[in-house]
């Protein structure tokens, strides 16, 4: 028998129907859902949502080669942990309030996440250090050869990988006179400018970034050039700032925005930079910034990006 749910809903509107699926078979069975709603453009392709029970069963989770590899060498190693199911977050198109949308994407990730739960406490119990990573729906921890035979009984488990680094700067040598040209020279990017036509978009559209927050996820950003200053969200004025929710490090735990890289910096500036007197460095120089360190050196590993991306959805 074919039975279906619907309802027309004005915006911001809420209703909670349930339809009942039951799966009386011996596969996993999946269907899709599609939305009709004055956001339907919003969405790229139709919804795909799996019934499964509660985990499926899918046999082994996959172990990638480069994590038997370093546990050969390395009596523990700092792994990810990606588990089963993602969040349905279909309902955020609908949801206008910009801090009721957060809100429903956090509170739908940790619904997820509480899946695991019994995995996450014996990680803990274990002395792993585990750290959830909502965005991936995965906890990084770190594990012996016996401790990941465990982890694999776990059905929630899907796959392990190492907690990979990733290089940002493919030419390292001339980081320093690079950085140290961008501090000096503060109209040295100008063409940038000119190339994209972000300076007709400014005067014919008024459009300067202004009431945007731009996230910066990087080796950190130096809140005290002259370019990037005043347009830091932690800057309250009259020399005084606030850092909490507005900047955070997690290489080094260091309370002030600071880049020991210049990438980041130089990053911010490309995006909001105000040289002043017409040296017009970023596209969007009337928009704010925040940022995380989650590189060290120009490197980045998987975990602090994802924690970094969690940061930026609920910056606390």
């Amino acid at each position: 028998n074919q039975q279906s749910l619907s309802a027309s809903l004005p915006v911001g509107g809420e209703r909670t129907d349930t339809l009942t699926i039951t799966n009386t078979g011996n596969a996993n069975l999946t269907f899709t859902l599609y939305e009709t709603s004055t956001v339907q453009h919003l969405l790229s392709s139709p919804l795909e949502i799996s019934i499964l029970e509660p985990y499926p069963s899918v046999g082994p989770a996959q172990v990638d080669a480069d994590v038997q590899s370093q546990l050969l060498f390395l009596n523990k190693a700092r792994l990810i942990l990606y588990l089963h199911g993602q969040p349905n977050l279909a309902g955020v198109y609908t949801i206008p309030d910009s801090t009721r949308r957060v809100q429903y994407v956090y509170d739908r990730l940790l619904e997820t996440a509480s899946q695991s739960d019994d995995l996450y406490n014996w990680l803990e119990s274990q002395g792993a250090e585990p750290r959830r990573l909502l965005t991936a729906n995965a906890i990084a921890a770190t594990l012996n050869q016996t401790q990941l035979e465990i982890v694999l009984n776990f059905s929630q488990v899907k796959r392990v990988g190492i907690n990979n680094q990733a290089e940002i700067l493919q030419d390292r040598p001339s980081t320093q006179n690079w950085f140290q040209a961008f501090l000096s020279l503060p109209n040295a990017m100008d063409w940038n400018i000119d190339r994209i036509r972000a300076d007709e978009v400014w005067s014919t559209l008024g459009i300067t970034g202004e009431g945007a927050v731009v996230g910066i996820i990087d080796t950190g950003v130096m809140s005290d050039h002259v370019a990037l200053v005043d347009a830091y969200r932690g800057n309250l004025g009259g020399g005084n700032f606030d850092n909490n929710c507005n900047w955070f490090d997690f290489v080094n735990g260091q309370p002030w925005p600071y880049d020991d890289n210049g990438h980041g910096t130089f990053g911010a500036g490309i995006v909001v930079g105000d040289g002043g007197d017409g040296y017009q460095i970023g596209v969007a120089p009337g928009a704010n910034w925040i940022a995380y360190k989650a590189c060290d050196d120009g490197y980045c590993d998987v975990e602090a990006l994802h924690a970094a991306l969690l940061w930026m959805l609920a910056p606390t």
